[in-house]
């Protein structure tokens, strides 16, 4: 009897190791889902609910952040009506190594809502209300419209980043009015991507007008180039009724 317990006991610590093994191997080569579920391990702190910060963060950048995601949120909030997004969890660097630690490119990515919305990485780059304001818009939507039409490819790239960047007003690709109206800076152009990874690799490559034409095309298909951001979100959301009504994406 002792014998069989032995064996038993043998068993399940072997299994452990094996499943403890198998765990640090996909969260060492997912390193995104590896923070998400055990945020200490990568060198953060928990500062507030589904907020966390890279250890040794300076308190007065901390405060610095949260006005600017503060300031984010109620700009997209403003546009689309209010968020129905669930709160992302969101990490914090401090330091491109962190940023690297949790699997972006701090030599070029700033920030990202991964994880269906359910995370956004924030790299020393990343920490003004033009970007976060951006990614939230992602994560916004992404809501909107569901995971299922995500995954599907209906939302072609150059749409997704288009209003995006509409959204947060981001001046590098958008001319403003004082009156906050939005106008192009570039043509459209043809050959946006509607592939994300195409999208993905255009940009990596640095092709960077891309995400100019697409805030053209967005503003232009939806007829609020000269109007203010207001005027957008009456327009967007509209033609997000034909994505969610199993139609193609048609501009209002």
């Amino acid at each position: 009897m002792r014998k069989c317990v032995k064996i038993g006991t043998g068993v399940i610590a072997a299994a452990i190791v094996i499943a403890v093994g198998s765990i640090v191997a996909f969260t060492t080569k997912n390193p995104s889902i590896g923070v998400f579920l055990c945020s200490p391990c990568y060198g953060f702190k928990q500062t507030a609910s589904n907020f966390y910060v890279e250890r040794e963060t300076p308190e007065e950048k901390i405060i610095s952040f949260k006005e600017a995601l503060d300031n984010a949120t109620v700009q997209v909030k403003d546009v689309f009506g209010g968020i129905k997004a669930p709160t992302p969890k969101i990490f914090v660097c401090a330091t491109k190594y962190c940023a690297k630690r949790i699997g972006m490119n701090p030599n070029g990515e700033k920030a990202s809502v991964i994880l269906a919305g359910r995370m956004m990485r924030v790299a020393p780059g990343g920490q003004s209300n033009t970007i976060l304001s951006h990614e939230l818009t992602h994560a916004e939507l992404h809501h909107r419209v569901g995971i299922s039409i995500m995954a599907q490819g209906l939302i072609p790239a150059w749409f997704d980043e288009g209003v995006a960047v509409a959204v947060s007003q981001d001046s590098r690709y958008l001319t403003l009015s004082k009156n906050g109206a939005l106008h192009c800076l570039l043509e459209p152009g043809q050959n946006l991507p509607s592939d994300r990874d195409e999208w993905n690799k255009r940009a990596a490559d640095g092709e960077h007008d891309l995400y100019a034409r697409a805030a053209c095309r967005v503003i232009r298909d939806l007829g609020v180039e000269d109007q203010p951001p207001r005027v957008l979100g009456d327009k967007l959301l509209r033609s997000l009724v034909n994505i969610t009504s199993g139609q193609s994406l048609q501009m209002p």
